[in-house]
């Protein structure tokens, strides 16, 4: 079947590389496929023949080349199913259709020598003490009596069933019964394993509850101490927790700044320490106007609510200033907070510090005019020349439009003068393009003159 099907693949193959060919000629991978598939076709035609020459080469080699008896083929199926026997108790599986299958690997329904030699020297386990190689060669001879170096399933069948007789000495009763016997026996094991399985689930849901019930006593009698020493400790515990509050509310709140021994910053060390934040102030803030203290008191408010603590003025002067005790100690920065929260509340708004801040912002004065008057002189004095060109571009442009009209009045009394005779007139001025035979009125290019030419060339 499987020869059939390769041979049908290749005509199918050849049927489409042809059809390919007649439509556009045979490509190189299309040559080199049909070399080697020649090739594979000439050393397979070449093994084919090598096997159908040598069919019994393996048996050849060494052997005798005898046939076996039938009471010799008889003694080496008794010995094989007496070996099925012990290595396969269970009738089920030592059936000769089965052990048929395990040699016929390629599922062809035929086996060869050296599929049944493995039989009997690896799965039978029988060496050559027990079966010689002669004898196991004269049995396959005498099984392949066509000489087509095979053997189907019907002659490894009846080579068994010659020696199956052995089976019947061991029965002592039917395969149901031995069944039926084996299914009861493990009936009993199973329901024996769970009878234990009961009893040890039972003795372990029996120290649980044991161990639940001095557990919960356990707990009772704790629960018991414990609310009979509740009282004590809960207040203790509220004690603890009011002090720790206490403490982190003074602290939040600078209790010991506002209600401590720390005096009042005279007026010369307020401004001073003014002068001194301004100048710092100023190197952080340096495009702002007058009001860079109140830039720097809402970088100091953190959480937006309009007020600052004591805390975030010794934040912002020690960690952003970077201004070191040598400099401003911290009495003199606690007096400073003194003189600023004069009603103690412990915060101070923007006005209170804006007016400390104005005590030095004189440092952000410079000695020459601000950049902003300069500025706006610069554009002032730009303004001015610009008007001052404006005005002059306007005059001339007057002028001009005066000239041009003096101009034109000048020309249209010249021409009048002339057309009526008042004034000589100017023949470079009277320019005519022609005059007709018959008589006609000829236009000059110039506007506003125009001749009257009659037949007799005189004008009028």
């Amino acid at each position: 079947m499987a020869s059939t099907d390769g041979r049908f693949l290749h005509d199918s193959l050849d049927a489409g590389w042809s059809a390919a060919s007649s439509r556009g000629g045979r490509s190189a991978g299309r040559r080199t496929w049909e070399d080697r598939l020649d090739e594979r076709r000439v050393v397979a035609e070449q093994v084919r023949r090598e096997r159908a020459a040598r069919p019994f080469i393996h048996l050849k080699a060494g052997g005798s080349g005898r046939v076996a008896s039938e009471q010799e083929v008889e003694e080496v199926s008794v010995l094989l199913n007496r070996r099925m026997t012990e290595h396969f108790p269970d009738p089920r599986t030592r059936c000769c259709s089965t052990f048929f299958k395990w040699m016929d690997e390629d599922n062809s329904g035929k086996v060869n020598y050296l599929a049944f030699q493995g039989l009997v020297r690896q799965w039978l386990k029988l060496n050559g003490e027990f079966v010689t190689e002669d004898q196991l060669q004269a049995v396959w001879r005498f099984l392949d009596a066509g000489k087509t170096g095979h053997i189907t399933g019907g002659d490894f069948g009846s080579f068994i069933r010659k020696g199956d007789h052995v089976h019947d000495a061991n029965k002592g009763e039917p395969l149901r019964d031995t069944i039926m016997r084996a299914r009861e026996q493990h009936a009993i094991e199973v329901r024996q394993h769970r009878a234990e399985f009961e009893q040890q689930r039972k003795e372990e849901v029996k120290a649980a509850q044991a161990l639940k019930a001095d557990l919960v006593a356990s707990a009772r009698t704790i629960e018991l101490d414990s609310f009979r020493q509740s009282p004590q400790r809960v207040r203790a515990r509220n004690e603890t927790l009011a002090g720790e509050m206490r403490k982190a509310r003074d602290e939040r709140w600078h209790k010991s700044v506002r209600k401590g021994n720390v005096p009042v910053a005279s007026s010369e060390e307020q401004d001073r320490i003014s002068e001194l934040l301004n100048s710092h102030v100023a190197q952080i803030f340096p495009g702002i106007g007058k009001n860079k203290w109140f830039c720097f008191f809402k970088w100091m408010d953190a959480d937006f609510s309009g007020k600052i603590r004591f805390s975030e003025l010794q934040s912002m002067v020690r960690e952003q200033f970077r201004v070191p005790p040598s400099q401003l100690s911290e009495g003199e920065l606690q007096a400073v907070w003194r003189a600023m929260d004069q009603e103690g509340v412990g915060v101070i708004a923007a006005g209170d510090f804006g007016h400390f801040m104005r005590r030095g912002e004189h440092v952000h004065a410079r000695p020459g005019p601000a950049k902003a008057e300069v500025l706006q002189q610069a554009v002032a004095e730009q303004g001015s020349a610009r008007r001052a060109d404006r005005s002059e571009a306007e005059r001339g442009r007057r002028e001009a439009q005066r000239e041009e009209v003096l101009h034109k009045r000048s020309r249209a009394q010249k021409a009048y003068d002339a057309l009526w005779g008042l004034a000589p007139s100017d023949p470079s001025a009277w320019k005519t393009t022609g005059v007709l035979s018959t008589g006609a009125l000829s236009w000059d290019r110039t506007p506003l003159c125009m001749t009257a030419v009659m037949p007799g060339g005189l004008s009028e």
